[in-house]
Parts: C-alpha cells; structure tokens; sequence
C-alpha cells in the first residue's frame, strides 16, 4: 500500500509538470506564434544585423526591436543548422530534421529560457506592418485583395509603421550609422503600406527571372532534340536533305552511247526546184 501511494503521488506530480509545460507551450504558441515572429526577425537583421547581432546597446531598450526585449532571443541564438534541414539545440545536443521541430522542442524542453519580462516584446504583434503574410510566402494574393484595398486603411497602417519606429530614436540617437540604419528599415518597410506595393516582395523578382530560365532551358533542350532527330532521319531514310526525289547525275563511260541513246534527228529532203 505504501508504495502504490508513492507511484499515485509521482504520476500525479509527473502529470501535473507535464500539463504545465503543455499550458505554456499552448499560451504562447497561441500568443505569439514563432514562425510569425521569425518572418518579422528576419527583415530586422537584413537591414540591421550589424546592431543587432553586434552590440546590444547599440539601439535604445525602449527601441520594441531590441534584441533583449525579444522574448525568443535565447532561443534563436540556440539554434545551430549543420546542414540544410539538420538543426541542433545547443542547450541538450538533440538534433531535427526540420526548423518546427526544434520550435516545439524549446516550448515543451526549454520554456523557462523564454523572456517574459515586463518590457518583453513578440515580434508577431509587428506582423500587420512587415506583412508577415506576404513575404513568407504563405498567402497569395487575388483579384479581390488587390481591388478592394483602400488606400486611407493604409496611410493609417504607414503612420502606424512610422510612430513604432520612431521609439528607436532618442536625443542622443539622431546621428551616425545606427540612426542611419533603423531610418533606412523604416523606409523600407512603411513604404510598403500602399495598395501599389503591398503585395509586392524581393522574392517575386527572383522568381521571375529563375522561370524565365527554365522556359529558355526548355525552349532550347526542345529545338535541339527536333533539330537532331530531323537530321538522324533524313541521313538514314533519304539520299539526299533537301530533295525528295534527286535528279542521277549523268556519268560518261565506254557504255555512253547503250545508256543514253543520242536523240534521233528528222532528216530534210530537199526537194528539186520546180521549172
């Protein structure tokens, strides 16, 4: 009896953690979706890795897009990719053959690295102004999203764009190469948010031009088995590539006159001259 209580109390502790961790995996997947937050990370460090990545006072702490205040940070920063889908989590060596994977292994192993301090900040929030959507791929866009955009709806989401920037500058923040960097991303992300440009991204010139290859590619691989098959047929099925029936060439011999008769010639009779 004593023991059966003893296993009673460990699974009920065991089941107890293990609703927790789910709890908080749940909550925060919900709250602020990881691949959300990569998309918005990802324009962030195009832009601005080197202050990013470098020294983290280098923006203001009330700037959202400190790297402290990213509640993932850690976690990011514990990812090691070896090769393309082969990740690792540096915290406990396990390895995933997909970036989701390693996601979900830090919500439900490694929680308590998340920050969740009063200033911490999910980058997802950002998603209506860095079109999270649309430059992950995940939605195209349609007749209709196009048609029905209304211009006013986004000069208010520009202004929106321009007053979250604007937390990154301060007094003493209004020279040099970090000001230089965050004004830069901020035009390049508010100048977006029109119906012309929304929906336009980097990777659609990329595509362009990657289609117009294989249709080149293609094109030529296609003219060239034509052209070698009308060659291959004609060298082993016709005497001659450009005449049906070819004309035999006359050759002289001893037989000349056997093969080719000399045309027979009317003869003339002259008649005498009547007196």
């Amino acid at each position: 009896m004593p023991l059966l209580k003893i296993n009673r109390r460990f699974n009920a502790i065991y089941l107890a953690a293990l609703l927790s961790v789910l709890k908080w995996d749940l909550y925060y997947a919900g709250q602020c979706p990881r691949d959300q937050s990569r998309s918005v990370r990802k324009v962030l460090e195009h832009h601005m890795e080197e202050f990013l990545q470098g020294d983290a006072d280098a923006l203001p702490r009330s700037c959202p897009f400190h790297i402290h205040r990213d509640m993932y940070h850690d976690h990011e920063s514990h990812k090691i990719e070896e090769s393309y889908g082969k990740w690792y989590c540096n915290y406990c060596g396990k390895s995933f053959y997909a970036e989701s994977f390693l996601d979900n292994h830090f919500s439900r192993r490694h929680p308590q690295h998340v920050y969740t301090g009063p200033d911490s900040v999910c980058l997802a929030d950002y998603c209506d102004i860095f079109r999270c959507d649309v430059i992950s791929g995940r939605v195209d866009p349609t007749f209709w999203d196009t048609a029905l955009c209304i211009e006013d709806d986004m000069v208010e989401l520009a202004t929106d764009c321009q007053e979250v920037f604007k937390r990154c500058f301060t007094e003493k923040l209004n020279s040099g190469p970090v000001f230089e960097a965050i004004n830069k991303t901020m035009s390049m992300v508010c100048s977006s948010l029109t119906c012309s440009r929304y929906w336009f991204t980097g990777k659609v010139e990329e595509n362009q031009w990657l289609m117009l290859l294989k249709t080149f590619c293609t094109v030529f691989l296609i003219g060239s088995l034509i052209i070698y098959y009308f060659l291959a047929y004609h060298h082993f099925f016709s005497e001659s590539l450009f005449l049906d029936n070819p004309v035999p060439q006359r050759h002289s011999s001893l037989f000349e006159a056997e093969y080719y008769p000399k045309p027979y010639k009317r003869k003339r009779h002259r008649h005498p001259p009547q007196i």
